[in-house]
């Protein structure tokens, strides 16, 4: 079955999100955030592999995109961008919230009435930095799997990105490697960073490495495990291949 959930912001940020019941369940919960291009239709072929293994999913889009409503300005008309989230911004509270909170939410929802054995998140592109964002924040999100979705900023070239992937006055504080240091480590926990070699958008290649054994190191210390893993492809989607690895290890 299928169950809408929506989550309303107070200034009209909306997060319209669906619940995936599986006809056998494997008392496994799987996150799913689709990225900038918005429906997570898009990557319909990826939620009904998942659902068919028995996972329970709940799918999110980003802020404004997809099927979620954009917001007014002061000339009445509609705005679907990131940049004008910033407006959200304040000394005590990160406009980053508003791509967080929903999954936070989501989490706190489903497990009153379940308890699973197993929290996963997976992202593609803008809901890969959503992945690391909310399982850097969210230490019951046990294995999650950013797709496509960032890289340190000293390593990026033409793929810098929306402005909640480079806003100066977050990242001086809490730096993409402390992310994904935080997403990875403690009991139960992992993180795949999931890259495509010849991605047409954004992190191609095999920048990922130049960090990825440092970190590694760090998460083990930590009691937990991170990994890095380019799929030889050149479209900005999620492979099959690439959903029968995540399923092979949670």
């Amino acid at each position: 079955g299928i169950t809408k959930l929506d989550f309303i912001h107070n200034k009209g940020v909306n997060s319209l999100s669906y619940l995936f019941i599986p006809k056998k369940s494997n008392n496994k919960l799987l996150i799913f955030n689709q990225g900038h291009q918005g429906n997570f239709k898009l990557s319909k072929d990826a939620l009904n592999y998942f659902n068919e293994k028995g996972y329970y999913i709940i799918a999110y889009q980003m802020p404004l995109l997809g099927t979620n409503p954009g917001i007014l300005n002061s000339r009445g008309e509609i705005q679907k961008h990131h940049e004008v989230l910033i407006k959200f911004n304040t000394d005590k509270k990160s406009f980053i919230y508003l791509f967080v909170t929903p999954i936070v939410l989501g989490i706190d929802l489903i497990s009153e009435s379940i308890d699973f054995d197993s929290i996963s998140m997976i992202g593609i592109s803008g809901g890969g930095w959503t992945t690391v964002l909310s399982s850097a924040v969210d230490s019951r999100i046990n294995y999650s799997f950013p797709i496509a979705g960032s890289l340190p900023l000293a390593l990026r070239t033409y793929d810098l990105g929306d402005i909640e992937q480079f806003h100066k006055p977050f990242y001086s504080e809490f730096s993409y490697l402390d992310l994904y240091l935080l997403g990875s480590t403690g009991k139960k926990r992992a993180q795949v960073q999931m890259n495509i070699l010849k991605d047409k958008c954004c992190y191609s290649g095999g920048r990922s490495i130049l960090y990825s054994s440092y970190i590694s190191n760090l998460s083990k210390k930590l009691g937990g495990k991170f990994l890095t893993n380019i799929y030889d492809g050149s479209l900005h989607k999620i492979y099959k291949e690439q959903s029968k690895f995540i399923h092979s290890k949670i």
